[in-house]
């Protein structure tokens, strides 16, 4: 029908315009805008600020390099300064990547008018280098090299190859032609060329005044160099071995600090606590940092952040005991030498520790030389000797651990199907003995019966001595090792783990190369050999029940204090460090105490031991001392004679803590008894110092 319209089906809904195009058409806008600002932005950059940034980045390239500080103080257990630190005079060199050989070689010779080196740590291969260095490397090659040879080593793979034919031309002659000045010269050169690119490096430390002075007037015409101080060491109170030195970084170890960020010259612990506790000595250094531009031109002097003294460290040792003992000990060689006129006796060792904490309070040893004293403290923890009788208490022990000890033993001749018979003492039995007893009376054949249990040996009893059969079979090895097994578990023959580099560890003899009756002697110390600080640990070890503990000289670790007036702010206290427990128990420990305890105030009087009372009566008894002297057969200088030990602990007895461990060793002792006059003395030190008398 004309001009009717269309319906819509009922529910029908209405249609809607489509956006997607639209968001799409802002999105495209937006991101139009962005991309234009960027660029905009980045043209900015480019063109109007590209040569500004351009120069920054070039003043950014800022290597570092630094100067070593002051070390840390070491002071003593009251405090008292051991090392300190003084400023001296001294060059450095700051090398640039543009300095050539020649032009170390010229500043060298400039050098020589103010500084002298010793020329005697120059090598065959220093003095080569500077020889061709001297003559020229183009004239040195025209000289020892063929052309033909030269023109075919260095056109070879290896690059040094002409380079080393030429050092291997160069004669004992050529070398021999240096002059003294020529050798300073090299001696300079070789410190200078030593030096790192941009790394402050001493040249010399240790200048006069006036030459400092010059060099200073003169530093325009020496590029490179600088006047600086260096921090030495100094010792106002004399320099004990166990402090140590300090001194350049040893070609071995040069590795070792660099890798730990350390300078080429930096000075650095060379030997004993110096070199041990480096790492908390050596200070925090100044670092210098430089601004250099992209050619690796110095555009300003080096900025300077500072660094700070290492940490100062406090020692156990006691320095007016470490003074006093050794002073006992001059006195009693001299009268030993030449009151008693005892031929092979020339020195004596001792050592002082606490035996709860493992502290040492004085590491003494004297040696009388060619008209004078000289301070061998060093052999308390290098030094190796036989200590005879010192050895019976760890015996003892041994014989319990094992079940090898006898209640009782009738102390008599051992007689043996080879000869060599044993005694206790020449002529004399001491009769029947306990393991306390046997202690008293420093009795060989008891330990000899301990060892022969333990070996699986018979012995015979014929009346007036007893006849011994001995094997060499496993069970001997055995015991043997098994005897040296227990020796280590008081410190012997093992490393006390004492806080000093090169601790010695004595010597063992050699089981296979003696006679098995051999190991009755080791029972009773005549066979291997221990430093002086192991049979203090020893000692210590049944002084305290049966601990062994770490050997140690440092007491605490403090912050640098400014004014240098004693250690500063506490970092670190040294704690006792129990290495390990002896596993005899309480009762044989005790049995030892009683033993030591009878040894100086025993009512037996033994005619073989007629002075160790003495430190249990009269002017000693007030310190109740309890300990074992030792007799071991040595040869010194081609003469049978003995070494003369006494160590013990006091106060001992019952209720008491052993708070001081002394050992004495006399070597030659042939008239006997010094080592019980200056272990009492040291004792009488210690206890005075201790209660302020």
């Amino acid at each position: 029908m004309v001009g009717q319209t269309k319906s819509k089906p009922k529910n029908a809904k209405p249609k809607k315009k489509n956006q997607v195009p639209f968001r799409l058409n802002v999105l495209f806008i937006v991101v139009f805008v962005l991309f234009s600002i960027l660029i905009l932005r980045l043209g900015i950059v480019q063109i109007v600020e590209g040569e500004t940034y351009k120069q920054q980045v070039k003043e950014q390239v800022r290597p570092t390099s630094k100067l070593d500080a002051a070390r840390g103080l070491i002071y003593d257990t009251n405090g008292e300064l051991l090392v300190g630190n003084k400023g001296e005079n001294a060059i450095t060199f700051t090398r640039t990547k543009d300095d050539s050989a020649e032009d170390l070689l010229h500043l060298a010779e400039k050098l020589t008018e103010y500084i002298h080196m010793d020329p005697k740590k120059l090598t065959v291969r220093d003095k080569k280098d500077y020889w061709i260095l001297k003559h020229g490397l183009l004239n040195a090659y025209h000289e020892k090299l063929s052309d033909e040879e030269y023109n075919r080593l260095s056109k070879s793979d290896d690059k040094s190859a002409a380079y080393d034919a030429l050092l291997d031309r160069i004669t004992k002659e050529n070398i021999d032609s240096l002059t003294n000045h020529d050798l300073q010269v090299a001696a300079i050169f070789r410190k200078l060329n030593q030096a790192m690119n941009l790394t402050p490096y001493y040249v010399k430390i240790g200048i006069e005044d006036e030459a400092f002075y010059k060099i200073g007037e003169h530093l325009e015409s020496l590029p490179g160099i600088d006047l600086t101080q260096a921090a030495k060491r100094v010792y106002p109170n004399g320099d004990p071995f166990y402090l140590g030195s300090v001194g350049e970084i040893p070609r071995e170890s040069l590795d070792y600090y660099l890798a730990r960020g350390y300078n080429r010259n930096d000075l650095v612990g060379t030997s004993y606590l110096e070199q041990y506790y480096e790492n908390l000595l050596n200070g925090t250094p100044t670092k210098l940092q430089f601004q250099l531009n992209e050619d690796g031109e110095l555009l300003a002097n080096p900025k300077q952040l500072p660094g700070h003294r290492g940490y100062d460290i406090q020692l156990t040792i006691n320095l007016e005991l470490q003074k006093k003992v050794q002073e006992i000990l001059k006195a009693g060689v001299r009268d030993a030498m030449f009151h008693w006129h005892n031929p092979y006796l020339n020195s004596a060792y001792a050592v002082v520790m606490n035996p709860q904490t493992g502290g040492i309070l004085a590491l003494n040893g004297v040696e009388y030389e060619d008209g004078q004293f000289n301070n061998v403290s060093y052999q308390t923890i290098t030094g190796s000797f036989v200590i005879g009788s010192n050895i019976k208490g760890a015996t003892v022990l041994a014989g319990f651990e094992t079940n090898t000890v006898p209640s009782a033993f009738n102390d008599k001749k051992f007689v043996f199907k080879n000869g060599n018979d044993l005694q206790s003492y020449p002529g004399n039995n001491i009769g029947v003995v306990t393991p306390v007893t046997a202690l008293e009376a420093s009795s060989n054949i008891f330990m000899a019966k301990i060892a022969a249990n333990m070996a699986g040996f018979k012995t015979v009893d014929k009346g007036s001595y007893y006849r011994v059969y001995t094997y060499r079979d496993e069970q001997y090895f055995h015991a043997f090792h098994q005897l040296r097994e227990i020796y280590s578990q008081f410190g012997l023959g093992i490393r006390t783990q004492i806080d000093l580099p090169k601790e010695g560890l004595g010597y063992e003899g050699d089981i296979d190369q003696v006679q098995p009756g051999q190991i009755l002697r080791f029972a009773f110390g005549q066979f291997d050999t221990y430093t002086p600080i192991q049979v203090a640990q020893y000692f210590s070890t049944i002084a305290n029940g049966g601990y062994r503990l770490q050997l140690h000289l440092l007491k605490s670790v403090h912050e640098p204090n400014a004014d240098a007036e004693g250690p500063g702010e506490l970092v670190y206290q040294f704690e006792p460090n129990v290495l390990n427990h002896i596993t005899m128990n309480q009762h044989a420990l005790e049995q030892v105490h009683k033993g030591f305890w009878l040894v100086t105030h025993g009512a037996r009087v033994y005619s073989h031991l007629p002075t160790a009372p003495q430190l249990g009566r009269g002017e000693y008894e007030k310190y109740e001392i309890a300990g074992k002297t030792g007799t071991a057969d040595v040869t010194i200088n081609g003469h049978e004679t003995v070494n003369e030990l006494f160590s013990g602990y006091a106060p001992a007895g019952e209720g008491h803590e052993p708070e001081v461990t002394v050992v004495v060793i006399v070597p030659g002792d042939d008239n006997g008894g010094h080592h019980i006059k200056l272990a009492g003395q040291i004792f009488k030190a210690y206890f005075e110092m201790k209660n302020g008398s």
